[in-house]
């Protein structure tokens, strides 16, 4: 399986819903949170990258709260959208019968979400949706 396409995707689509949830005036750190973590992803081709964006972003967002940082809601949505790349990935990554990223992936959430990329013929998955 390709995954460069596939988490492009996730977040170009993860961008777009950040826009419409987070209020750029009443929110404005968790969507500057949401977009810096799909940009993040959004160039990652390999599922061992996207772990290990994941372990520095959750280790800032750490630091931001234990430090009781002024911005700590954009760091911990930064971690937020990135776990969500990884659990949509996990998932995509299961149903091509590949083993999960993590024991706690693939979520149902995450699991219809890909199934909304990919279509679907059958019950087999044949390639991701235009």
């Amino acid at each position: 399986m390709d995954i460069g396409p596939f988490i492009y995707r996730v977040c170009a689509d993860g961008m777009a819903a950040a826009r419409e949830r987070y209020s750029p005036l009443c929110q404005a750190d968790q969507l500057r949170g949401a977009i810096e973590g799909f940009e993040l992803c959004q160039g990652i081709e390999h599922t061992e990258h996207l772990l290990e964006a994941l372990h520095q972003a959750n280790a800032r967002a750490v630091e931001a709260l234990a430090h009781a940082a002024a911005d700590q809601a954009r760091w911990s949505t930064r971690v937020a959208k990135i776990e969500w790349v990884c659990d949509v990935v996990s998932a995509a990554l299961v149903a091509h019968g590949l083993k999960s990223l993590g024991t706690l992936w693939p979520t149902g959430p995450a699991m219809l979400k890909t199934a909304d990329l990919l279509t679907v013929k059958a019950g087999r998955i044949w390639r991701m949706r235009e």
